[in-house]
Formats: structure tokens, sequence, C-alpha cells
């Protein structure tokens, strides 16, 4: 018995230690500031706008549309 709940103990602690470390690779993930409405937002849900030769990244499908339209600079 008291093999198995070691056994069982083992397992939650690693699935623990896993899921904090997931958990701390998410915390440091790279910001970026949407040029548009200024709104801090994770690189990996930001939109991808080039433009002009020029990359920007934007929080929304309306920002991405401003500047794709020339209205922002």
């Amino acid at each position: 018995m008291n093999r198995v709940l070691g056994t069982m103990l083992a397992a939650t602690l690693l699935m623990t230690s896993v899921g904090g470390a997931l958990a701390a690779k998410n915390d440091k993930e790279e910001m970026i500031v949407c040029p548009v409405l200024h709104q801090k937002i994770a690189k990996s849900k930001a939109i991808k706008v080039v433009h002009n030769g020029k990359t920007y990244y934007v929080c929304c499908d309306s920002c991405a549309e401003q500047i794709r339209s020339g209205k922002f600079k």
C-alpha cells in the first residue's frame, strides 16, 4: 500500500512541477504595445501587419485595418 501511495505522490509531484514549468514559460512571453491603441498584449496573440515594408504588431482587426489603409502614422 505504501508503495502505491509513494508512486502516486511521485506522479502527482511530477505533473505539478511540469505544469508549473509551463506556467512559468507563459509568464516570460514577450509582450508588445499596439501602436494604434497603445494596449499591451502578448506577441503570440498579436496580429502581424506589414505595410510599406514595415512590420507592426497590433491588438485587433480594427487596428490592423487602420495600418493597412494608411490611416495610421
